[in-house]
C-alpha cells in the first residue's frame, strides 16, 4: 500500500545519529502514513541493526522502516537514487540520517504541497546540535518559529526559496513532479563515495539547477525544521578541499549558465572554496584554472551583489508598481513606506509580491514622520500626479503622497512611471463618453488642455531633485531639468527558462488607455490570430486569468509569494510573448518575458531598439501586417521560438539582470546622495545623457556596417588602439579589417568603393594631400571618418614634450601636430583614450569626439591570467620585488621621481628587490643596495603579462603637467590584470581607474611613495587583496565585452551628430552584438 509520505535517507556508518533521526520522526504530528527508506551503503558500524531494530521497535501501521543494503558501495547518490525508485509516497522526502526533524515537520511539508501547490518544499537547516538537547530546542523554536530562521545557515539566505537551498538535510519533492523530470534526481556522476577519486558535494545544487529549470514551485516552510547532529567530521577538511573544488568546477561545466541565475551564492563558494585549497597549500591546478576561467567569463555579464553596508541607509518612499519596488528593494537599504495618506495604494499589495525583510511601514494618522530620520527619500510619480481627474481609474487624491513626499526637506530622488500625456490620451480615440462618463468628459470638454504645458508643470516641480527614468525614450520626452535612466531589474531565481510553446500571450489591461497601451495595434493583430493569442487581464473575448490562489496562509509574505509564483508559473505555458504597448516606457512584462525565454515580438518603442535584434533575439513590428507575419512564423517553428527565447534569456541575462540593475542604483545613490564621483567606466557624459551605461549599446541597429582601421604607427600606441579593438569587434561578428597607412593610400579607393565598412578610424595617421581626397571621397560616400588618438601628438603647443617622449623627430615635431590638426580638420570627428585628451581636442575646436577607453585583448586576459596562475604558485623565499616596466627610455624623468624613496626602501629591507624593465637609465644607488636593483631586456607586448608576474608590487611614476595628464593608465591595467597591485602618480586617468587603498595606490609626493611602498611591502595580504580588487576591477572596465559594451553608444552619438552632414544611411545592417552568433 502507498504510503503518503516518504523518507529516504542514504547510511554510511551513520549509527551514533540514527536513532535520533528515527525516534524524531516517530514523533511526527502527521496523521497519515509515513515510510522510511534506509540505502545503507556498505556500513561497518552496526548501523543496518540499528535500523532493524529501529523497525521492529517504532514502526506501527502509520509508519513502516525499510532497509535495503548494497553489495558495493556506490556513493551518496546513487544511494539516494536506489531509494527513491523503491518509495511509495506522494511526497518524497530525501534527508539525511544525522538530521533530527520538528514534530511538524512532515505536515509542515505536506501543507506546503497540498495548499500552497509547491512542487519542492524546503525548511529551516544548517542549525547545528552542537551537544543541546535538540528535542528541547525544537520546542523553543516551536514557540519561537523566529529563532530557527535567525539560526538557519541556508545556502543563500537572502532567497530562501532559491534553487541553491534544495539541499538534503531538509527537502522534499511531489512524486508526480519528479516523474516530470524525467531522469533520476541525483547525477550520480557527482557522488561522494569510499572512492578516492569521487568528489564531494554540490549534487544537491546540481539537483536544484535542474528543478528550477524545470519551472519547480519551490517553497519555504518556517515551521518545518532540521537541525543537524553535529559530530567529528568522517573525512578531514583537508581531504573535501580537493573534492569539492573537483565536484563545483564539474557543476560549472555542466551548468554554466547557474553562476549568473544565482550569482551571489556561485561567487562567494568559489572564492571559499578557493580560500579553503590555499588553507591547506593544496595545488588542485585544474580545479583552480578551470574555475578561474569560467567564473572570469560570468563576471564580464553579471557581478554579484554587493555586501550590505552597515549601518544600512534609511531610505523615505510611497507605494507605487509592487513589481518595481519589490527589484528595487533589494539593495541593501531600509526601507521605510508611508501609508495613511489618500490615493495609490498606501499598503503593500501582497497579490503581486511578498514584503522585502527591509521594509517596514509609518502611518503617518498614527505616527508623526520625522524627516530628519532618513539619509534621502524616493519619489514616485507619473503624468496623472498633478492632475488625477485626467484619468478617471486614479482617486481626486491620487497626487497626495507625491505633494507630502515633495515636503521632504533632505535629499531625494524621483521615480517617473510614465510619458508625457498626448492630445489622444486626452481624446481617448473618441469614446471619452463611453470610458470616463458624462460628467468627467463635460469637465474636459470646458477646459482646453495643452498637453506640453502640463508636462512642463511636473517638469518644473521637479526641478529640484534628479529623475530616474525607465527608458531613453522617456527622459528625452520628458526633458526633466536632471534625468537619469535605469531600465529594470529582474531576479533570474524567480524566472526559470522555459521550452517555449506555440501559444502567444499579452499581458496587461489594455482598454483603459487604448493609445498608451496600444490596443487598436494589437486588435488588429489579435483579430488574425484568433485561437492563438491570449491576453492576461483585461475584459476582452481572447482574455485568461491565472489560476487563484486558494490556500489559507497564516503569513501575508507566504500569500505574496504564491502569487508571484503562479503568475509566473502561468506565464511559462505560453511560448510567445506580443507587446502591442505604444507609449509605455520600458514595459516590465517584456522584460519578464525576455528572462523567462519567451520569443518576443514588440513595437520597437521605448528603447527596445537598443536591446532586440531583429530576428535574433526578438522581433521588431511596428505594422499589424508585419506582426501577424512574425507571430505566425513563430508559432509553426519551434526551432526559431528555442533560438531566438534563449537569445532573449541570454540578452535579459546580462542587460537586466537584478544584480547589474542594483550596481546602477548603487552607483547613483553614491553619486547623487552621498557626493562621491562618477566610478570610472560612466565615461564621456553618459551621467548628464543620463545613458544606463552599464546595459545599453549591446546593440546598435541600422548604423554600422563594418569598420576600418588604419594606422599610421606601430608598437603599444597600435597595439591598445588598433589590434585590440579589431580583435574585440572581429569576436562580437562586426566585419572589421586594418591596415597600414601606406597600404591604405595605395588601395583606399578600391576600399571604399567596396562599401564594406561604413566607419573609418585613423589612428595617428599624419594628414597628406592623398589622405585628405581619400577622406573626402570616403565622407562623399556617407562614410563616417573618425581620427583617433591616444597622445596630444596634434598640439603644436607640445612640440618639446613630443621630442622628449620620442613621440616627433626634433625639428619636425610642430610640422607633425599640424598635419595631425588637418586630419582632425578633414574628419567627422575625434574618438580618443582619456578624459583631459577629450577635452584637449575639444579646445583645438573638435565638435564631436567620442572618448574610447583602451581596450584589453582576450589574448592578453588570456596570457596574463595564466601568469598570475603562474605567480600563485610561484616560491619567493620572502623576496618582494619592486617593479617598473618603462618600456622607452622617455621615462628617465618619471622615474627619478621615485629613485629617492626606492634607494631609501632598498636600504631599510634587505629582502626587498627592484626590477626594471626596458630602456630606462635608473640613475645611481646606494652602494649596499645597488646588487639589488636588475635591469631587463625590453619585452614583446606577449611576453609582458609573464614578466610583470615576477613582480610584488608594481609603481608607475609621472611627472604632473599637462602632457602626461593625457596619458591613460595602461601600466595600472597590464599590472591588475597579471595580479600585481600597483602604485602610481595621481594623474586624472589614474585617479579614474584607481580607488585609491582599494584597486591600487595614489602618490603625489615623496612621503606618499615611501608611505604606500612601505604599507605594501611589509604586508602579504593587502599586497593580494589589492591586486585581486584590482583584476576584478580592470577586467570589468576594460575586457573586450566592456569595451563593445561602450563602443555603440559612442559611434551612436558620433553618428547622430554626424549624419546631417554626412548623409549617413540608416538601410538596414548587421547589427553589432556582443553575444556569439
Amino acid at each position: 500500500m502507498a504510503a503518503d509520505f516518504s523518507i529516504v535517507s542514504a547510511v554510511l556508518n551513520k549509527s551514533a545519529s540514527l536513532w535520533d533521526y528515527f525516534s524524531s520522526i516517530k514523533r511526527q504530528d502527521f496523521k497519515g502514513s509515513i515510510e522510511i527508506i534506509i540505502v545503507d551503503d556498505c556500513s561497518t558500524d552496526g548501523s543496518p541493526d540499528i535500523v532493524k531494530l529501529a523497525s521492529e521497535k517504532l514502526g506501527d501501521e502509520n509508519l513502516t522502516i525499510r532497509l535495503i543494503r548494497n553489495d558495493r558501495n556506490v556513493g551518496n547518490c546513487g544511494c539516494r537514487n536506489k531509494g527513491l525508485l523503491a518509495a511509495s509516497g506522494r511526497i518524497l522526502c530525501v534527508v539525511d540520517a544525522d538530521c533530527c526533524l520538528s514534530p511538524n515537520f512532515v505536515s509542515s511539508h505536506v501543507a506546503a504541497h497540498d495548499d500552497a501547490g509547491a512542487d519542492v518544499c524546503i525548511g529551516p537547516m544548517g542549525i547545528e546540535g552542537q551537544g543541546r538537547d535538540i528535542q528541547a530546542l525544537h520546542g523553543a523554536f516551536a514557540a519561537a518559529p523566529d529563532k530557527a530562521l535567525k539560526e538557519m545557515r541556508l545556502q543563500f539566505n537572502v532567497e530562501p526559496t532559491a534553487f541553491v537551498n534544495t539541499v538534503t538535510r531538509n527537502f522534499s519533492i511531489t512524486s508526480e513532479f519528479l516523474d516530470k523530470l524525467g531522469e533520476p534526481l541525483f547525477d550520480e556522476a557527482f557522488s561522494y563515495s569510499l572512492d578516492a577519486n569521487s568528489g564531494f558535494g554540490w549534487e544537491d545544487i546540481e539537483m536544484g539547477y535542474r528543478l528550477y529549470r524545470l519551472g519547480a514551485k519551490i517553497s519555504f516552510s518556517r515551521t518545518a525544521v532540521s537541525v543537524h547532529k553535529t559530530h567529528p567530521p568522517e573525512v578531514s577538511d583537508q581531504e573535501k578541499a580537493p573534492r569539492s573544488a573537483k565536484n563545483f568546477l564539474k557543476l560549472m561545466r555542466k551548468h554554466p549558465e547557474l553562476s549568473l541565475a544565482a550569482p551571489d551564492w556561485a561567487h562567494s563558494t568559489y572564492q571559499k572554496i578557493m580560500d579553503w585549497l590555499d588553507r591547506y597549500d593544496i595545488s588542485a591546478a585544474e580545479e583552480r584554472d578551470g574555475l578561474a576561467e569560467h567564473f572570469a567569463t560570468s563576471h564580464r555579464v553579471v557581478r554579484p551583489r554587493t555586501i550590505v553596508s552597515h549601518p544600512k541607509k534609511k531610505v523615505l518612499t510611497t507605494r507605487w508598481h509592487i513589481g518595481h519596488q519589490y527589484d528595487l528593494w533589494k539593495l541593501p537599504y531600509s526601507f521605510t513606506l508611508l501609508t495613511g495618506l489618500p490615493g495609490f495604494g498606501s499598503a503593500w499589495d501582497y497579490k503581486s509580491r511578498p514584503l522585502p525583510d527591509n521594509a517596514n511601514f509609518l502611518n503617518v494618522n498614527e505616527k508623526q514622520c520625522n524627516f530628519n530620520d532618513y539619509d534621502f527619500a524616493i519619489l514616485h510619480f507619473d503624468e496623472f500626479i498633478l492632475r488625477p481627474y485626467l484619468y478617471p481609474k486614479h482617486s481626486t487624491h491620487w497626487g497626495a503622497a507625491f505633494e507630502y513626499m515633495k515636503r521632504f526637506n533632505g535629499k531625494k530622488i524621483a521615480i517617473c512611471h510614465g510619458t508625457p500625456l498626448s492630445e489622444r490620451d486626452l481624446n481617448l480615440f473618441g469614446r471619452r463618453d463611453e470610458i470616463v462618463g458624462p460628467g468627467i468628459a463635460a469637465k474636459l470638454e470646458a477646459e482646453t488642455y495643452d498637453v506640453d504645458k502640463l508636462r512642463r508643470e511636473i517638469v518644473d516641480a521637479l526641478s529640484d531633485c534628479l529623475v530616474v527614468c525607465n527608458s531613453l525614450q522617456a527622459a528625452k520626452e520628458w526633458g526633466f531639468h536632471r534625468s537619469h535612466v535605469i531600465w529594470h531589474g529582474f531576479d533570474p531565481i524567480h524566472y526559470p527558462p522555459i521550452d517555449p510553446s506555440d501559444k502567444i500571450i499579452t499581458v496587461g489591461d489594455l482598454e483603459d488607455r487604448p493609445d498608451y497601451r496600444g490596443v487598436l495595434f494589437y486588435d488588429k493583430v489579435t483579430e488574425r490570430l484568433r485561437g492563438k493569442a491570449f491576453l492576461l487581464g483585461g475584459k476582452r473575448a481572447n482574455s485568461v486569468q491565472k489560476p487563484p490562489v486558494t490556500a489559507a496562509f497564516k503569513n501575508e509574505n507566504d500569500l505574496g509569494l504564491a502569487h508571484y509564483q503562479n503568475y509566473v508559473h502561468f506565464v511559462r505555458n505560453f511560448g510567445i510573448f506580443f507587446n502591442p504597448t505604444a507609449r509605455s516606457p520600458m514595459p516590465r512584462v517584456r522584460g519578464e518575458a525576455m528572462m523567462l525565454g519567451q520569443a518576443v515580438v514588440t513595437t520597437s518603442t521605448h528603447d527596445a531598439d537598443r536591446f532586440i535584434d531583429h530576428g535574433y533575439n526578438g522581433f521588431l513590428c511596428d505594422e499589424p501586417d508585419h506582426a501577424v507575419e512574425v507571430l505566425n512564423q513563430l508559432v509553426r517553428d519551434p526551432g526559431l521560438r528555442r533560438r531566438v527565447g534563449k537569445r532573449a534569456r541570454d540578452t535579459a541575462m546580462e542587460l537586466f539582470h537584478v544584480n547589474n540593475y542594483m550596481r546602477e542604483w548603487e552607483e547613483l545613490i553614491a553619486r547623487e546622495i552621498d557626493g562621491n564621483a562618477a566610478p570610472p567606466a560612466a565615461m564621456a557624459g553618459d551621467a548628464d545623457r543620463g545613458t544606463p551605461w552599464r546595459r545599453t549599446g549591446r546593440i546598435i541597429r541600422n548604423a554600422i556596417k563594418g569598420v576600418l582601421l588604419v594606422h599610421g604607427s606601430e608598437g603599444g600606441t597600435r597595439t591598445w588602439r588598433v589590434d585590440h579593438p579589431e580583435a574585440a569587434l572581429r569576436g562580437a561578428g562586426m566585419p572589421v579589417r586594418r591596415l597600414p597607412l601606406e597600404t591604405f593610400l595605395k588601395s583606399g579607393r578600391e576600399e571604399i568603393a567596396l562599401g564594406t565598412h561604413n566607419v573609418i578610424i585613423f589612428h595617428r595617421t599624419p594628414f597628406s594631400g592623398r589622405l585628405g581626397a581619400l577622406i573626402s571621397e570616403a565622407r562623399a560616400k556617407n562614410i563616417v571618418c573618425l581620427a583617433d588618438f591616444d597622445d596630444v601628438t596634434f598640439s603644436q603647443a607640445y612640440a618639446e614634450q613630443l621630442v622628449r617622449a620620442g613621440k616627433a623627430e626634433p625639428g619636425n615635431a610642430e610640422d607633425e601636430a599640424k598635419r595631425f590638426a588637418a586630419l582632425l580638420r578633414a574628419c567627422n570627428g575625434a574618438t580618443c583614450s582619456t578624459a583631459p585628451l577629450a577635452r584637449m581636442l575639444a579646445d583645438e575646436g573638435v565638435e564631436r569626439v567620442g572618448l574610447l577607453p583602451n581596450c584589453l585583448s582576450q589574448q592578453l586576459l588570456t596570457a596574463s591570467e595564466a601568469a598570475r596562475a603562474g605567480r600563485r604558485g610561484a616560491a619567493t623565499g620572502g623576496v618582494v620585488r619592486i617593479g617598473y616596466a618603462s618600456g622607452s627610455a622617455t621615462h628617465n624623468a618619471d622615474f627619478e621621481l621615485v629613485r629617492p624613496v626606492l634607494d631609501e626602501l632598498l636600504r631599510v629591507h634587505p629582502n626587498v628587490h627592484l626590477d626594471l624593465i626596458g630602456f630606462l637609465d635608473p640613475g645611481e644607488f646606494s652602494p649596499e643596495v645597488a646588487g639589488r636593483v636588475h635591469q631587463h631586456r625590453f619585452v614583446e607586448h606577449w611576453e609582458l603579462p609573464f614578466q610583470l608576474a615576477k613582480f610584488d608590487i608594481n609603481i608607475a611614476p609621472l611627472e604632473i603637467n599637462p602632457f602626461n595628464e593625457c596619458k591613460s593608465a595602461i601600466k595600472f591595467i597590464e599590472a591588475a590584470v597579471a595580479g600585481v597591485p600597483t602604485v602610481a602618480s595621481p594623474t586624472e586617468p589614474f585617479r579614474d581607474a584607481i580607488e585609491h587603498g582599494v584597486t591600487g595606490f595614489l602618490a603625489g609626493s615623496a612621503s606618499e611613495w615611501l608611505e604606500c611602498l612601505d604599507a605594501l611591502i611589509r604586508d602579504g595580504e593587502l599586497r593580494e587583496r589589492v591586486a585581486n580588487a584590482a583584476a576584478d576591477a580592470c577586467i570589468a572596465a576594460y575586457s573586450p565585452q566592456a569595451w563593445l559594451r561602450n563602443f555603440p553608444s559612442r559611434m551612436e552619438e558620433l553618428f547622430d551628430a554626424g549624419s546631417a552632414g554626412t548623409g549617413v544611411d540608416a538601410e538596414p545592417s548587421r547589427p553589432l552584438t556582443v553575444s556569439e552568433r
